[in-house]
């Protein structure tokens, strides 16, 4: 990896009811030994390379962040990498009357 560290690190912001979604993929050439050396950089590195790409593409408007949650070694030089993401909720449906539906 020769990733630049992003030093315009976006500030969190509250939002009631974000939706929150696993995003789960391998990492190739990446073996578990390099991560367990740094959990936090590498953590921290793949967030914002997460951050970048959805910055970047059409849901950047709902995008709030995405914080990883696990590394995993998957096979030889390859670890599997979780993050949760949170995206505002942009939906404009009404709230559900759990009294109305039973």
């Amino acid at each position: 990896f020769n990733v630049q560290p992003n030093v315009n690190v976006p500030v969190p912001i509250e939002v009631t009811n974000p939706n929150k979604y696993n995003v789960t993929f391998i990492v190739d050439n990446l073996p578990i030994e390099e991560i367990q050396a740094n959990p936090s950089e590498t953590a921290t590195m793949i967030a914002n390379e997460l951050t970048d790409l959805f910055e970047n593409s059409s849901i950047n408007a709902t995008f709030l962040t995405c914080v990883v949650e696990s590394f995993r070694e998957e096979v030889v030089n390859s670890t599997r990498v979780t993050a949760k993401c949170s995206f505002q909720n942009m939906s404009t449906m009404e709230p559900i009357n759990r009294e109305d539906v039973y």
